[in-house]
């Protein structure tokens, strides 16, 4: 289940039974697959296909800078 700024691992059976139980409206749960990366915490989480998980922080490529020799 995600809520605010929390990722947490479960099945469905188990999730369902979760949301069952609430009471305040919560955000759609969103499952990490290869098609469907995933926003957290101002970083992506994507999953490659021999199953790696991959975090990057957005906005990163465009803090990058060309790195010039000083000679």
């Amino acid at each position: 289940m995600q809520t605010e700024d929390t990722i947490g691992l479960s099945d469905e059976a188990f999730a369902k039974k979760e949301v069952d139980k609430m009471i305040y409206h919560a955000q759609e749960r969103i499952t990490l697959t290869q098609e469907t990366p995933l926003s957290f915490n101002k970083c992506v989480l994507t999953l490659d296909k021999d199953c790696t998980i991959s975090f990057r922080q957005k906005g990163q490529k465009a803090k990058l800078e060309t790195v010039e020799d000083a000679q």
